[in-house]
Formats: C-alpha cells, sequence, structure tokens
C-alpha cells in the first residue's frame, strides 16, 4: 500500500512538472482504446529529446502502467535506482561496459519484453534506441523491433509520433546534448520567474497510430527501419526556440540546424598510435571497454567537467598539438582529430540561443562621439546580444561594459597618445579599440602588408609607443613570413593585460555594468577628436598615407552606409576584413558602436568554408566585404547554410556579375548592392 501511494505520488509530480513547461495534446489514444483495450500494447515512439520519455510515461501511466526498457547506468541514478522495481522497468546493458556478452543479455531481454506483451503487459519500446541526431528520426540498423514482431507477429503495434519537441534544450538541435538533470537545473531559474505555474509552454502533439495495413513484415529490418523513419519524418519541424520568460518578445524562434554549420568528424586519417592513446586514456577514467568515435564525452561516457578539463590537459602535454578550444572538443572524434593535428574543418563552438534574441527595430545614434554612442546602445540592450565569435562566445550589451571597465585603466596608464592595434577582427579587438578610447588614446590600426619598412613608418609618424596584439595572432603572421623586426619588443599581449587587472576593480566593472555604464559616462565625454588612424600605401611606393578619421565623420559614414542599403529591422552582419581597410574599420568597430545591428566576427576572410558556416549557425542578414571574399562564401554556401541572407553589400563601385549570379541562384529572395566606402578622413 506504502509503495503504491509513493508511485501516486511521483506521477503526480510529474504530471506537475510536465505542465509547467508543456501543453501536450493526445491525439488517436481514445480511438486506440475503443479498439484494442489497455492490455498487451507496444507502444513504438519517435525520440526527439531526452525529455519525452518523462512526457509519454506521464501521459500513459494512469491507464497503461506501461513498462519500459532503460539502459542500466540511467536505473542507478537517482530517482529510478528506489523505484525502478516497484514500476516494473526493463533494464538493458550497456555495451559499452559489458562487451560481447551484453548482446547476449540484450537478446534475453528481449524475450523478457516478449513474455511481458504475452502476459498482458504494456511496453514501451523506442526503435530508434537514441535521441534525434538532426530533425530527422533515423533507425539506423537498429533490429530490436524487428526482433519483437519475429518472436511475436500478434503483437498489438500502436506507433507514436511525437512532434513539437525538436529545439528544445532536452535534445540535440544546438548541435551538442547535455544530462537530463543538469538541463533541468539551469532553467530552474525560468521556473522561479513564471511563478512556478505560469512559464511559457512549448506546445507538443503526440499522435497515437495503429498498426497500418501496410506495415512491412519484420523479416528484413531495413525495410522496416525505412517505413518507421517515413512515418516519424512526415511530421518533421524545423529546430523551434521557444522563450522561457514572458520577457522576451517573441514566443516562438526558427534557428538554424546544427548540420548546416557541423562538419561530420572523419576519423580515418587518425593514426593508430594516437587512437589507441586517446581511447586508452577513456577507458582509464570511464571504465568502458568499448568506445565508439561519436561518443559524447558528457552524455555517452558521463565524463565530469574536471575529468573533460583533465583530459585536455593531458593531451596538450602528450601530443603537443594546438588544440581547439576546449567547449568545441565534445565527441571522442573530435578528441582524436585535435591530438592528431590534422589540418581540416575545425569544430563548431555551441552557439547559446541567447544570439537569437533580436529587437524589433534598428536604431542608429545621434550621439557625437563612438564611446557615448557606444554606452546608449550597451545601456538599452544590455541583455541582448550585440556581438560574437567562436572563440570569445556572445556579448551582451551588459557584457561588453562590464570588459570595457575592465580593461581601460590599463591602458590609460601607457605612455603617449596614440595605441597601435594589430589583431584580427574579432569581439576582443572591438573590446581593445573601446578601451583604448575610454583610456583617452587614438588607436592606430598597424597595417601588416605594408612589410617592416611600413609598418615602422606608421609607428614613427604617429609616435605610438606599443602594439596591442595577442601572442597567437603576432606568431600566425610571422609564420606567413611577416618581418617584425625592430617592432616586436613593441608588442603587448592583450590576454596577459587583462590577467593583470585587480580582483577588486573586476567586481567595480560587474558593478558599473549592472549601471549600465553610468559611473564611466564621464569618460565617455573626455575622448579625443579623432575615432582612429590608419594607412594606405602610397602610389609611389613611398611613406605610407595617414588617414585620420574624426568621430563625427564615422559616425556620419555609418549612418549613411546603413540607409544606403536600407536596412529597417534587426540583422546580423557579418565581419571579416582586415582593421586596417576602412571597409573592415566600419564594420567591425564603428557599426557595433552606432546601431543595434548584431555582428559576428570571424578572424580569416580567405576561409569562405568556415564563413559559410557561420553565416548558416549565426543567422547571418548581411554580408558585406570585397568583391573576392563575397564570391567565396557564396560559392562554398549550400542553400540551406545562406538562406537567412537578405543582402549582399560590395564594396566596390558596382557589384559583379558573377556574384548576383550567385546569389540569385542559392538565395532568389536576397538583393546585391554596391556601397564604395572611401571614409572622410583628413
Amino acid at each position: 500500500m506504502i509503495h503504491a501511494i509513493i508511485i501516486g505520488f511521483l506521477w503526480l509530480c510529474a504530471q506537475i512538472a510536465v505542465r509547467i513547461r508543456y501543453r501536450v495534446k493526445l491525439v488517436g489514444l481514445e480511438e486506440i482504446i475503443r479498439k484494442h483495450g489497455r492490455n498487451g500494447l507496444l507502444f513504438c515512439p519517435n525520440h526527439p529529446a531526452l525529455i519525452d520519455p518523462l512526457i509519454m510515461t506521464t501521459m500513459l501511466w494512469s491507464r497503461f502502467h506501461p513498462r519500459a526498457l532503460v539502459i542500466e547506468k540511467q536505473i542507478k541514478e537517482p530517482p529510478l535506482k528506489y523505484i525502478w522495481r516497484r514500476i516494473r522497468l526493463l533494464p538493458l546493458p550497456d555495451i559499452g561496459a559489458t562487451g560481447m556478452k551484453g548482446h547476449d543479455m540484450l537478446k534475453d531481454q528481449i524475450g523478457r519484453c516478449v513474455d511481458a506483451l504475452k502476459a498482458g503487459d504494456n511496453l514501451l519500446f523506442y526503435p530508434a534506441g537514441r535521441i534525434y541526431r538532426s530533425c530527422r528520426e533515423s533507425l539506423r540498423g537498429n533490429g530490436g523491433l524487428a526482433a519483437i514482431l519475429h518472436e511475436y507477429p500478434e503483437a498489438k503495434l500502436v506507433l507514436v509520433r511525437t512532434t513539437g519537441l525538436w529545439g528544445s534544450d532536452f535534445g540535440r538541435a544546438k548541435g551538442y546534448q547535455t544530462p537530463l538533470g543538469k538541463t533541468m537545473l539551469a532553467h530552474l531559474k525560468h521556473v522561479l520567474l513564471g511563478g512556478l505555474f505560469f512559464m511559457p509552454r512549448r506546445h507538443v502533439t503526440i499522435e497515437f497510430v495503429e498498426k497500418p495495413a501496410d506495415f512491412p513484415a519484420p523479416d528484413d529490418k531495413r525495410v522496416l527501419n525505412r517505413y518507421l523513419e517515413e512515418f516519424y519524418n512526415q511530421a518533421m519541424r524545423q529546430n523551434t526556440y521557444v522563450r522561457y520568460t514572458w520577457k522576451e518578445e517573441v514566443h516562438e524562434r526558427l534557428l538554424p540546424e546544427a548540420e548546416w554549420y557541423n562538419v561530420p568528424e572523419d576519423t580515418t586519417q587518425v593514426p593508430d598510435d594516437v587512437r589507441q592513446k586517446v581511447k586508452g586514456r577513456l577507458h582509464e577514467l570511464t571504465g568502458k571497454r568499448f568506445i565508439r568515435d561519436t561518443d559524447t564525452l558528457v552524455t555517452d561516457l558521463a565524463l565530469s567537467d574536471e575529468q573533460i578539463q583533465g583530459m585536455y590537459v593531458w593531451m596538450q602535454r602528450e601530443f603537443h598539438h594546438r588544440l581547439p578550444a576546449l567547449p568545441k572538443l565534445r565527441t571522442v572524434a573530435s578528441l582524436m582529430i585535435a591530438a592528431s593535428g590534422i589540418e581540416g574543418e575545425e569544430p563548431f563552438a555551441p552557439i547559446p540561443p541567447a544570439w537569437f534574441r533580436k529587437v524589433k527595430k534598428m536604431k542608429t545614434s545621434h550621439a557625437k562621439s563612438l564611446t557615448v554612442a557606444f554606452l546608449h546602445a550597451a545601456r538599452r540592450h544590455s541583455g541582448f546580444p550585440m556581438c560574437a565569435d567562436q572563440e570569445s562566445g556572445v556579448f551582451t550589451g551588459r557584457r561588453m561594459i562590464q570588459q570595457v571597465v575592465d580593461f581601460y585603466p590599463t591602458i590609460k596608464r601607457m605612455p603617449g597618445k596614440y595605441i597601435a592595434l594589430m589583431m584580427p577582427p574579432s569581439a576582443k579587438a572591438l573590446l581593445t579599440y573601446l578601451a583604448c578610447a575610454f583610456a583617452g588614446k587614438v588607436p592606430v590600426m598597424l597595417n601588416w602588408s605594408l612589410g617592416n619598412a611600413g609598418m615602422k613608418a606608421c609607428l614613427a609618424t604617429t609616435n605610438a609607443h606599443q602594439i596591442l596584439t595577442t601572442e597567437t595572432f603576432a606568431n600566425s603572421l610571422k609564420a606567413q613570413g611577416v618581418d617584425f623586426s625592430g617592432i616586436v619588443q613593441k608588442f603587448v599581449d592583450v590576454d596577459k593585460l587583462l590577467d593583470e587587472t585587480s580582483r577588486m576593480h573586476r567586481i567595480w566593472a560587474r558593478i558599473s555594468s549592472h549601471l549600465g555604464g553610468l559611473i564611466i559616462r564621464y569618460r565617455a565625454l573626455l575622448v579625443p577628436r579623432e575615432a582612429a588612424v590608419y594607412f594606405v600605401p602610397a602610389p609611389d611606393g613611398g611613406t605610407p598615407h595617414k588617414v585620420v578619421l574624426t568621430q563625427r565623420s564615422v559616425i556620419d559614414d555609418v549612418r549613411d552606409v546603413l540607409n544606403r542599403v536600407s536596412v529597417t529591422t534587426n540583422g546580423c552582419v557579418l565581419a571579416m576584413q582586415p582593421l586596417y581597410q576602412i571597409s573592415g574599420l566600419l564594420t567591425n568597430l564603428f557599426l557595433p558602436c552606432i546601431s543595434n545591428l548584431r555582428v559576428v566576427f570571424h578572424p580569416n576572410p580567405d576561409d569562405a568554408a568556415m564563413l559559410a558556416r557561420i553565416v548558416a549557425g549565426y543567422a547571418v542578414t548581411h554580408l558585406s566585404g570585397s568583391p573576392a571574399y563575397l564570391n567565396g562564401i557564396l560559392k562554398a554556401g549550400t542553400p540551406d547554410q545562406l538562406h537567412t541572407l537578405q543582402a549582399v553589400i560590395c564594396n566596390a563601385e558596382t557589384c559583379p556579375a558573377s556574384i548576383r549570379d550567385l546569389l540569385s541562384e542559392k538565395v532568389p529572395d536576397a538583393t546585391a548592392m554596391a556601397v564604395m566606402t572611401t571614409g572622410m578622413g583628413q
């Protein structure tokens, strides 16, 4: 009796938990009950997310008390380890840990499933055995359902199709998967903000269909699996984000599919010794006998954050290769590829859904300086994304203010009025530029394409004593043959400068960011008249020509460009041109300060394949660049990757016909135009 009360209480709690976030609609279930009763039913659902078994069990429990197959390791975790026998779960062996013995155990368990159905029990069986990897269900070579139907052809088969969950944080629509418990804890704050019962709800539809007349025989599992895939994918939906709080303006937003920007991880070129070392280390950490290349570190291998960090450090020490950022290494395959030092498509860092939070209308500032315009924009959009890149992630207005306040006092202490910047297009470059401006310095964009003599002339002309850069970028330029002799002693690593900031000042920066930057507004009013200095090659090959951009001219220039391209709604711009070009300055530095257009950076304008993936991943709406860069992106990108584009802005007197033709072929609704940015210098 006491156990029945406990199970009833847990079912009630599950009902409440599910209804807090989901509005579930059941279709066809009453018809199934009328025709086949409530006993001996074999429910076979698709599996779009980790949460749908909980939803399914909650919806079916009171009338069917279905039994389900659950991986043994999940049964060992709370709360299932306390109740799995009471609700008669059927444990599945973890093949990775048990090896060949697990296959025999799996066959035995299939036999128990058949016995349960014959005894009148209802069974919840997932033919795919794993959650969606894309918006389509894929059963691969699984033969569990075929084995059950072969042993018991008379089974009352009920096909179940769940829609509305692709895009849930409990799934892999974002390109990776987080554990169920961790995801629940991450959204606990949203439940509390919604007053427990008033959180915005995701609409989920569950369709129940009795065994169709044309359902194939179980003799050939490939034919049966193909039939099931076609059934499940009839109602396929795109990745859909549903808001978590009522403060978000739009209830639902369509997001990019991860398959558009994530490339398959090919491990065929990984040397055997590297493969053995990496998997051997993972064997030690997990105790698993079999580890697949596709296994995820967190979900499949159950590694903790500390273990993953330790694995990363071990790989650095063991293989001596420059590794991608840790967030990009999420599978066994990605570890082996990184350890091998194979040059290939770089893994994509996760893009948080917050990036796609848009404001309703595009606005530009009428301020007299970039610093004041920046504070206006950052304060107005403190919780909205303003810029992002693959290295540093997403920056909201609040986070940008915090970084600038954190950084500018260090630059303020540097001697001289002018400070040279030698950085690739990135969020770090934008924040360094702003920190220089708030420190009362004039940034000098060092043009490394001018050669050693040209760079020395630029520094001598402006009397700049330091060159702000990063060690990684400087080393990459050296590898390309750029000669820094005579000026390398002026290099100052921005990353090390950030580490020098005291803990107390970082606390002060955080407080200032929550006050909208009001504390540093006086600094914004004291900036020099010059916004930036850049150099162009002299026609005769002599001393490079110095161009000074004033605060007023820059603001007028950006507003003029935005008016010419008729940007009326908030969008996203891809920034990838070098900072020593006027078009690069306008897109990379000035545009994010003056308008609320989101900007995503990439440091290499020649990496067309990666740029096309960024267009897809960050839902870029406007491309701006030279004809050569734009032509490369449009050639490399697929229609799926480029479908969010609204306009391509060619920095030339006319837009080449090749660009117009490519754009018309891949994105027919987008427009191509030419806007020549010359800069208003003196």
